[in-house]
């Protein structure tokens, strides 16, 4: 039997920067397309995966662990009763028992369940200027990363997320790229990349700027 096709979705992503001084009004500082990614769990991947039925994404994650002073981890050393990270972990669930410490010694232990929503859960900014690739799997030189400050479904067709920098969070630099992330934890490179962006016109952070990104993910 043949089949014809009529009609194909496509992705159209715009990153839009703008800069405020001083608690002043918003103004554009630039626009420009950005490269929704294409291979196995990023970008694309992620939303096929959400029309299958997929309601978390978790498969970075360390599994569940219970820490009673006996079970050991590759991510954390144990002396006594204290557990002690040596890398970021994300876990599925965790129980801590009674008379248990837990030293984080500078990294992140984050817990989300399975039924966490699919869905871009924070917006990363760069001083890499590489031209982004499809199979990029996270930025050239991630510095900050933040949740979004707001979201919208715009007239059905387009999702918007705004990512708000405050002047105390950027140091005074030049910063070139963004992208967004599912899943992960607030910890730099972490999570699963949807797009990958160089910024119109680089960033030239200074004192008293405030940044907010804008990512605008259409189906056209």
């Amino acid at each position: 039997m043949n089949v014809e096709l009529k009609e194909s979705v496509g992705i159209k992503g715009i990153v839009k920067v703008l800069t405020r001084m001083n608690g002043g009004e918003w103004t554009t500082h630039s626009e420009s397309e950005n490269l929704v990614m294409t291979a196995a769990n990023i970008g694309r991947d992620i939303l096929v995966q959400w029309l299958l039925g997929a309601t978390g994404y978790i498969s970075t994650t360390n599994g569940a662990a219970v820490l009673d002073g006996t079970n050991t981890y590759s991510w954390a050393t144990l002396l006594s009763d204290t557990y002690t990270l040596t890398a970021d972990v994300v876990l599925s669930a965790l129980t801590i028992e009674a008379g248990i410490t837990v030293v984080t010694a500078g990294y992140t232990m984050t817990v989300q369940p399975a039924n966490t929503p699919l869905g871009i859960n924070w917006g990363a900014i760069g001083t890499g200027s590489t031209t982004p690739a499809l199979t990029d799997t996270e930025l050239e030189t991630e510095t900050n990363r933040t949740a979004p400050s707001f979201t919208q479904d715009y007239q059905f067709m387009t999702a918007i997320f705004q990512f708000y920098f405050s002047d105390s969070q950027l140091t005074n630099e030049t910063y070139y790229e963004f992208g967004a992330f599912v899943g992960g934890s607030s910890s730099l490179n972490s999570g699963q990349i949807i797009d990958h962006a160089l910024f119109g016109t680089p960033l030239a952070k200074v004192s008293g700027m405030d940044v907010t990104v804008q990512l605008s993910l259409s189906f056209t």
